[in-house]
């Protein structure tokens, strides 16, 4: 490496195919651009920061696990009663029309 003015010059290297890479001018102060972080927009910015501020009357952004599981637990349970009314009228949807086809038959 040398310096010539406000540039280093990286010398040139040898790859392991055998075939010569360029000597390289690097400008002082140059920071490779997979160095350097990743823009965020303004937007995102703010959204970033409103979600790391703490919010009036809040203790604690996240909730106690115990409040969690039973919440989660709540969730399911009512999920299954959901399931099991949908089944039955869905067997009562079926018998019904069981029940229509039978009338028409006999017709």
């Amino acid at each position: 490496m040398s310096a010539v003015g406000n540039a280093t010059i990286l010398p040139p290297s040898v790859r392991p195919d055998g075939t010569i890479r360029k000597a390289i001018r690097v400008r002082e102060g140059y920071v490779p651009q997979e160095e350097r972080p990743l823009y965020e927009s303004a937007g995102k910015q703010f959204a970033k920061a409103a979600a790391a501020a703490p919010r009036a009357g809040m203790e604690s952004m996240g909730r106690p696990v115990a409040v969690s599981l039973a919440t989660t637990a709540k969730k399911t349970e009512q999920q299954l009663r959901a399931q099991k009314k949908q089944e039955k009228k869905e067997e009562e949807r079926r018998k019904v029309i069981e029940a229509a086809l039978r009338d028409d038959d006999d017709d």
